[in-house]
Protein backbone atom coordinates (compact mmCIF):
# COMPACT_ATOMS: atom_id res chain seq x y z
CA UNK A 1 0.00 0.00 0.00
CA UNK A 2 1.61 3.28 -1.18
CA UNK A 3 1.69 6.78 1.06
CA UNK A 4 -1.24 8.17 -1.02
CA UNK A 5 -3.26 5.27 0.17
CA UNK A 6 -3.48 6.06 4.26
CA UNK A 7 -6.70 8.42 4.32
CA UNK A 8 -9.33 6.75 1.70
CA UNK A 9 -12.04 9.07 0.79
CA UNK A 10 -15.58 8.57 0.04
CA UNK A 11 -18.52 10.15 -1.22
CA UNK A 12 -20.11 10.29 2.49
CA UNK A 13 -17.17 11.25 4.43
CA UNK A 14 -14.24 13.01 2.75
CA UNK A 15 -12.31 14.05 6.05
CA UNK A 16 -9.05 11.87 7.57
CA UNK A 17 -10.12 10.19 10.82
CA UNK A 18 -8.06 12.55 12.84
CA UNK A 19 -9.54 15.65 11.78
CA UNK A 20 -12.86 14.12 11.88
CA UNK A 21 -12.39 12.98 15.26
CA UNK A 22 -11.06 16.35 16.61
CA UNK A 23 -14.01 18.21 15.47
CA UNK A 24 -16.38 16.16 16.72
CA UNK A 25 -16.71 17.53 19.88
CA UNK A 26 -17.15 20.90 18.89
CA UNK A 27 -20.22 19.95 16.52
CA UNK A 28 -21.45 18.17 19.12
CA UNK A 29 -21.50 21.02 21.65
CA UNK A 30 -23.10 23.36 18.70
CA UNK A 31 -25.43 20.90 17.74
CA UNK A 32 -24.13 19.77 14.30
CA UNK A 33 -23.95 16.57 13.84
CA UNK A 34 -24.38 15.34 11.07
CA UNK A 35 -21.88 15.60 7.74
CA UNK A 36 -23.35 18.55 5.70
CA UNK A 37 -22.64 20.62 9.19
CA UNK A 38 -19.39 18.95 10.09
CA UNK A 39 -17.83 20.01 6.30
CA UNK A 40 -19.36 23.67 6.42
CA UNK A 41 -17.80 23.76 10.26
CA UNK A 42 -14.25 22.73 7.91
CA UNK A 43 -14.47 24.87 5.29
CA UNK A 44 -14.76 28.10 7.32
CA UNK A 45 -12.01 26.39 9.45
CA UNK A 46 -9.05 25.85 6.36
CA UNK A 47 -10.28 29.56 5.39
CA UNK A 48 -9.59 31.10 9.01
CA UNK A 49 -6.01 29.06 8.78
CA UNK A 50 -5.44 30.17 5.31
CA UNK A 51 -5.95 34.01 6.12
CA UNK A 52 -4.02 34.00 8.89
CA UNK A 53 -1.41 32.24 7.53
CA UNK A 54 -1.57 35.03 4.70
CA UNK A 55 -1.43 37.57 6.97
CA UNK A 56 2.00 36.57 9.14
CA UNK A 57 3.89 35.73 6.03
CA UNK A 58 2.75 39.46 4.86
CA UNK A 59 4.61 40.70 8.03
CA UNK A 60 7.83 38.18 7.53
CA UNK A 61 7.63 39.90 3.68
CA UNK A 62 7.17 43.46 4.55
CA UNK A 63 10.46 44.72 5.20
CA UNK A 64 11.55 48.15 6.47
CA UNK A 65 15.13 48.67 5.63
CA UNK A 66 17.20 50.92 7.05
CA UNK A 67 20.87 51.82 5.83
CA UNK A 68 23.81 52.23 8.16
CA UNK A 69 27.67 51.20 8.71
CA UNK A 70 28.44 47.51 9.56
CA UNK A 71 31.85 46.75 11.80
CA UNK A 72 33.83 43.56 10.71
CA UNK A 73 35.74 41.81 13.16
CA UNK A 74 37.13 38.19 13.15
CA UNK A 75 39.91 36.20 11.65
CA UNK A 76 40.72 35.06 8.13
CA UNK A 77 38.46 32.73 6.90
CA UNK A 78 35.81 33.86 10.05
CA UNK A 79 35.06 37.10 9.73
CA UNK A 80 31.61 38.74 10.56
CA UNK A 81 29.92 42.06 10.68
CA UNK A 82 28.22 43.58 13.48
CA UNK A 83 25.45 46.18 14.07
CA UNK A 84 24.02 47.17 17.46
CA UNK A 85 20.14 48.49 17.45
CA UNK A 86 18.76 49.49 20.84
CA UNK A 87 22.42 48.36 22.62
CA UNK A 88 21.81 44.94 21.14
CA UNK A 89 24.30 43.49 18.67
CA UNK A 90 23.67 41.24 16.17
CA UNK A 91 25.82 40.09 13.17
CA UNK A 92 26.40 38.48 9.67
CA UNK A 93 29.19 36.15 8.17
CA UNK A 94 31.38 38.11 5.96
CA UNK A 95 31.08 35.85 2.83
CA UNK A 96 33.57 37.64 0.18
CA UNK A 97 36.52 36.90 1.20
CA UNK A 98 38.61 38.92 -1.50
CA UNK A 99 42.03 39.27 0.39
CA UNK A 100 42.89 40.09 4.12
CA UNK A 101 41.21 42.75 6.03
CA UNK A 102 42.18 44.85 8.92
CA UNK A 103 41.48 45.97 12.00
CA UNK A 104 38.64 48.35 12.29
CA UNK A 105 37.12 47.49 8.85
CA UNK A 106 34.06 48.87 7.75
CA UNK A 107 31.00 48.50 5.36
CA UNK A 108 27.61 50.06 4.76
CA UNK A 109 25.04 47.56 5.40
CA UNK A 110 21.19 47.79 5.64
CA UNK A 111 18.98 45.98 8.34
CA UNK A 112 15.20 45.51 8.92
CA UNK A 113 13.84 47.82 11.39
CA UNK A 114 11.35 44.68 12.46
CA UNK A 115 13.61 42.37 12.25
CA UNK A 116 17.50 43.29 13.23
CA UNK A 117 18.98 39.71 12.64
CA UNK A 118 18.14 40.21 9.03
CA UNK A 119 21.00 41.76 7.60
CA UNK A 120 22.12 42.77 3.77
CA UNK A 121 26.09 43.29 3.61
CA UNK A 122 26.56 46.15 0.92
CA UNK A 123 30.10 44.59 0.16
CA UNK A 124 30.80 47.16 -2.63
CA UNK A 125 29.90 49.66 0.08
CA UNK A 126 33.47 49.83 2.40
CA UNK A 127 33.82 53.36 4.01
CA UNK A 128 35.79 55.48 6.44
CA UNK A 129 33.68 56.93 9.59
CA UNK A 130 33.78 60.67 9.28
CA UNK A 131 36.69 61.02 12.39
CA UNK A 132 38.97 58.73 10.95
CA UNK A 133 42.10 60.34 9.60
CA UNK A 134 42.50 59.50 5.54
CA UNK A 135 44.65 60.69 2.91
CA UNK A 136 44.30 60.29 -1.08
CA UNK A 137 46.91 58.85 -3.34
CA UNK A 138 46.46 56.94 -6.85
CA UNK A 139 45.76 53.28 -7.42
CA UNK A 140 46.10 51.98 -10.79
CA UNK A 141 43.43 48.97 -11.53
CA UNK A 142 45.62 45.61 -12.52
CA UNK A 143 42.09 42.96 -12.72
CA UNK A 144 38.96 42.83 -12.82
CA UNK A 145 37.41 39.42 -12.36
CA UNK A 146 34.50 36.99 -10.51
CA UNK A 147 35.01 37.65 -6.50
CA UNK A 148 34.71 33.75 -6.81
CA UNK A 149 33.42 31.13 -8.75
CA UNK A 150 30.21 30.46 -7.55
CA UNK A 151 29.57 34.47 -7.19
CA UNK A 152 27.73 36.72 -9.24
CA UNK A 153 29.50 39.70 -8.20
CA UNK A 154 33.17 40.62 -9.40
CA UNK A 155 36.03 42.62 -7.70
CA UNK A 156 38.85 44.12 -8.63
CA UNK A 157 42.76 44.41 -7.54
CA UNK A 158 44.07 47.71 -7.61
CA UNK A 159 47.57 48.82 -6.99
CA UNK A 160 48.91 51.69 -4.78
CA UNK A 161 51.90 53.64 -3.28
CA UNK A 162 52.83 54.53 -0.28
CA UNK A 163 56.39 56.29 0.53
CA UNK A 164 58.49 53.44 -0.68
CA UNK A 165 55.69 50.91 -0.33
CA UNK A 166 53.89 49.67 -2.84
CA UNK A 167 50.15 47.87 -1.90
CA UNK A 168 47.68 45.65 -3.44
CA UNK A 169 44.05 45.37 -2.95
CA UNK A 170 40.78 43.87 -3.97
CA UNK A 171 37.50 45.45 -3.56
CA UNK A 172 33.99 44.16 -4.85
CA UNK A 173 32.35 45.77 -7.67
CA UNK A 174 28.59 46.99 -7.31
CA UNK A 175 26.24 44.38 -9.43
CA UNK A 176 25.49 46.89 -11.67
CA UNK A 177 29.09 48.62 -12.22
CA UNK A 178 28.93 47.73 -16.20
CA UNK A 179 26.41 50.75 -15.88
CA UNK A 180 27.56 52.98 -13.42
CA UNK A 181 31.75 52.62 -14.55
CA UNK A 182 30.78 51.88 -18.79
CA UNK A 183 35.09 53.08 -19.18
CA UNK A 184 36.21 51.02 -16.04
CA UNK A 185 39.05 48.72 -17.67
CA UNK A 186 42.18 47.36 -16.49
CA UNK A 187 45.62 49.76 -16.32
CA UNK A 188 43.19 52.66 -15.71
CA UNK A 189 44.52 55.12 -12.75
CA UNK A 190 41.74 56.11 -10.07
CA UNK A 191 41.50 57.89 -6.88
CA UNK A 192 42.09 55.96 -3.72
CA UNK A 193 41.68 56.78 0.08
CA UNK A 194 44.03 55.50 2.49
CA UNK A 195 43.44 55.35 6.07
CA UNK A 196 46.75 57.11 8.36
CA UNK A 197 46.37 54.49 10.70
CA UNK A 198 47.03 51.73 8.08
CA UNK A 199 47.69 52.49 4.92
CA UNK A 200 46.64 49.25 3.68
CA UNK A 201 43.18 49.47 4.64
CA UNK A 202 42.32 51.45 1.19
CA UNK A 203 39.24 52.45 -0.57
CA UNK A 204 39.20 53.04 -4.21
CA UNK A 205 36.63 55.63 -5.29
CA UNK A 206 35.76 54.59 -9.33
CA UNK A 207 33.64 58.02 -9.77
CA UNK A 208 37.13 59.96 -9.42
CA UNK A 209 39.39 58.57 -12.35
CA UNK A 210 42.43 60.58 -12.53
Amino acid sequence: MGEGSLHKNNKTNTLPIKLRCSLAPVGKKLGLTNNKSMKNIVLVTMFLCNFLASCQFQNKESKEWVETIGFIKGSPSNYYIYNKVNEIEYRKRYGYLVGMLYEDEKCKIRYDLNDPNQIEILYWHPCFLPNEPTFVTNAEIKLIQKANILSKLNNINFQYTFGDIQFERNQILPPNYKELYPDLKEGQTYEVECWVENPQRAIIHLDKPI
